[in-house]
């Protein structure tokens, strides 16, 4: 079997350092630096930012940490267009944008003349760095300790609290007027989530648990780009050849012993927050139990038949990348999460798809009724671009379709035809990205954006 990256990436296990500080205010940049960049050609500079989200709903002291990082080249910036936010995936934090200067979505989309955001989510990449513990306490905790005790996040963490500090910030900062967001993986789930619910509640704005205008920045996105966007993972009776998608078996199985709490205390038996290494670990050996990946030697070969079965095409991804996305990129993620993904795939519930979490605060605040975000795509009216990879072993070009298909008809929407030969992180970051990928990225932000001639 070819090494696509394994050498030492425990290592990302090891040596996580998480910083404490905190900041006064929402939408106040907390610390700003200019990083050095990889290669002398590359002229684009990179500035950190933080802003603060909502710990709880309702809050009037923001609390949590969310980083940014900033990418513009100056000399090709062109100032009229809209900026670009990007969302990265699930486990995921902001390099999976930025991997290696070869495959760096961030630097393509800046070298031709925009201004681009990255975003970590709470508890992730820069995002680890700490959280006021109660509203008006001027220490910090560890974000991690804090949220494990007072409640764990989950998607709707990111849907109501995170994007919108995101976007009040990057709308405050550059003074556009509108921005345009590009969601990755579990990224795409958090934009059409948002996109969903604001169209939803555009007619009946004051059944909004937050007001659109002011905490939802209602208005200011105006269009998406979805890169195998994630709002169903789970088996949907659309096509037979999808039923028969591996991931399906395993997901299937993930959310049918969810009732039972069977698999998440085979993950993390006291923690609500599962490390990446636990959730390779247990798919891999449930894997082998389904038979849908060889029966290996040692832990190395069955895990690295799961990343090359799953996560990315073998033929399509540079190792050095593969180490760096081991290394670097890929963390934990929470059992909020993984229930919300379970949604698609749950047997019992009579209308399958993402939906906002029965115990989340968003859905008390939503007077306890869940919200079904893969339902609210219909009520979209804004420009949207999927692309998704042929063998991509997480959101299957089947899934995207649906996903698209739930849009309503006659706006603005684009469906590229699946890319050859690509999987699931090797979408943004895979050896063909430069010419598959990132072409038809640019061509639809030609024809969406200011700036062109």
């Amino acid at each position: 079997m070819r090494n696509n990256g394994f050498k030492g990436w425990s290592l990302l296990f090891l040596g996580l350092a998480l910083l404490s500080a905190c900041g006064d205010e929402e939408g106040t940049p907390i610390a700003s630096s200019t990083e050095p960049q990889p290669a002398p050609a590359d002229l684009v500079t990179v500035e950190s930012f933080e802003t603060l989200a909502q710990f709880h709903l309702g809050d009037s002291k923001p609390s949590v940490r969310i980083a940014l990082k900033r990418y513009v080249h100056p000399q090709a910036l062109v100032p009229e267009r809209e900026p670009l936010i990007l969302l990265p995936g699930a486990t995921q934090n902001h390099l999976i944008f930025d991997i290696h200067p070869d495959y760096s979505l961030a630097r393509t989309l800046a070298n031709e003349g925009y201004e681009v955001w990255l975003v970590d989510w709470r508890g992730r990449g820069d995002s680890w760095k700490g959280v006021a513990e109660k509203e008006g306490d001027p220490a910090c905790r560890d974000v991690k300790e804090v949220f494990l005790r007072e409640g764990c996040w989950s998607i709707d963490d990111f849907i109501h609290k995170d994007l919108p500090a995101v976007l009040q910030f990057v709308r405050d900062f550059t003074q556009a007027e509108h921005a345009i967001l590009v969601g990755y993986s579990e990224g795409g789930t958090v934009a059409l989530g948002y996109l969903g619910y604001v169209a939803t509640l555009r007619a009946n704005p004051e059944k909004a648990i937050q007001d659109l205008a002011t905490h939802y920045q209602d208005g200011f996105i105006s269009g998406m780009i979805g890169l195998a966007p994630a709002l169903v993972v789970g088996e949907m009776d659309v096509d037979q050849s999808y039923a028969d998608f591996p991931l399906q078996k395993l997901i299937t199985w993930a959310s049918q012993n969810f009732v039972e709490n069977r698999f998440l205390l085979a993950l993390a038996p006291n923690d609500v927050y599962l490390p990446f290494e636990n959730l390779l670990n247990q798919f891999t050996l449930k894997l082998m139990d389904l038979a849908l990946i060889p029966q290996g030697e040692d832990k190395i070969t069955i895990e690295q038949a799961f990343l090359e079965k799953f996560l990315w095409s073998p033929t399509n991804i540079d190792p050095e990348v593969a180490d760096a996305i081991l290394l670097k990129n890929v963390e934990g993620m929470t059992a909020g999460e993984l229930r919300q993904f379970g949604y698609g795939a749950d047997p019992e519930l009579e209308n399958p798809g993402m939906q906002s979490l029965e115990d989340s605060d968003f859905t008390q605040a939503n007077g306890g009724v869940q919200f079904h975000y893969l339902n609210a795509l219909s009520a979209i009216t804004l420009p949207v671009l999927f692309v998704v990879g042929d063998q991509d072993g997480v959101v299957s070009p089947i899934n995207v379709e649906l996903q698209y298909n739930q849009l309503p008809e006659g706006i603005d929407k684009w469906l590229e035809p699946a890319i050859p030969e690509t999987g699931h992180v090797d979408l943004p970051t895979g050896l063909n990205a430069k010419t598959e990928v990132y072409p038809l990225i640019l061509d639809w932000l030609s024809q969406h954006t200011l700036g062109y001639l």
